[in-house]
């Protein structure tokens, strides 16, 4: 790329980002003396070209880890007058890339999930169901052995209780 200067390159930009949201965020390394956000042709912002006061401050901008609204940043040095655009293109590849794998992965995770807990709950529905069959089968076997019992005393005599 470019050696270190006092102009920063930043993409991965959150599309709905304004001039005064970048000014906000970078400040903290430094005074900004020009942002010039680079839109693509239908008006969504691909990246912003950050002018601070000193080489210093663009380079604690740089070597830091950048967030903003859930999007990591990209930051590259660069000359004012620099044509960046397939280096933002690159990173706004890279970052779409990112965004499929994380919604496939969690795509993959939510059907594992769904397939758990649908053997959890077949699970419980057999347990149940063994359960149910068991108390059945007793009351069964309790009901045959009274029938039982009631044989073997033979059949009363109803003039016996009087």
């Amino acid at each position: 790329m470019v050696r270190e200067t006092r102009y920063l390159l930043v993409g991965n930009l959150p599309e709905k980002i304004t001039q005064d949201d970048v000014q906000d965020y970078f400040t903290r390394y430094g005074k900004i003396i020009n942002i010039k956000l680079i839109k693509k042709n239908e008006g969504v912002v691909q990246g912003a070209l950050l002018a601070f006061m000193d080489i210093k401050a663009a380079s604690k901008a740089h070597n830091e880890d950048q967030k903003m609204d859930n999007c990591e940043l990209k930051t590259a040095f660069t000359e004012p007058n620099r044509d960046e655009t397939s280096l933002l293109e690159q990173w706004a590849k890279e970052a779409k890339e990112l965004r499929e794998a994380a919604a496939k992965r969690s795509a993959e995770l939510a059907a594992k999930a769904a397939a758990e807990a649908k053997a959890k709950a077949k699970a419980k529905v057999t347990a149940a169901a063994a359960a149910a069959a068991a108390a059945a089968a007793e009351a069964s076997a309790a009901k045959e052995k009274q029938q039982q019992q009631q044989h073997s005393q033979g059949p009363r005599d109803k003039h016996t209780d009087r």
